[in-house]
């Protein structure tokens, strides 16, 4: 929001110190969302990763949850 003003503004100020000063706020904010842009992206393809790895493993334990009902139940059948 303070972005938007200051792109409003700035175009009307007059040269001079407060309007270069408003300009380097300008660039301080347009950077802060760039960096916080980019952490969310990167936390977004983590979080990605890890739910990934999550489902993986849980499949993996159904397998092994499956193998050791068939194992039970052959046993079962056996005696």
């Amino acid at each position: 929001m303070e972005l938007s003003t200051l792109n409003a503004v700035i175009p009307t100020l007059p040269e001079g110190n407060y309007k270069e000063d408003n300009l380097a706020k300008q660039k301080k904010l347009d950077w802060r969302k760039q960096v916080l842009n980019n952490k969310r992206a990167d936390y977004g393809t983590v979080a990605l990763l890890d739910k990934e790895f999550e489902l993986a493993s849980v499949e993996r334990r159904l397998l092994e949850v499956d193998a050791f009902i068939a194992a039970l139940t052959a046993r079962k059948a056996a005696l």
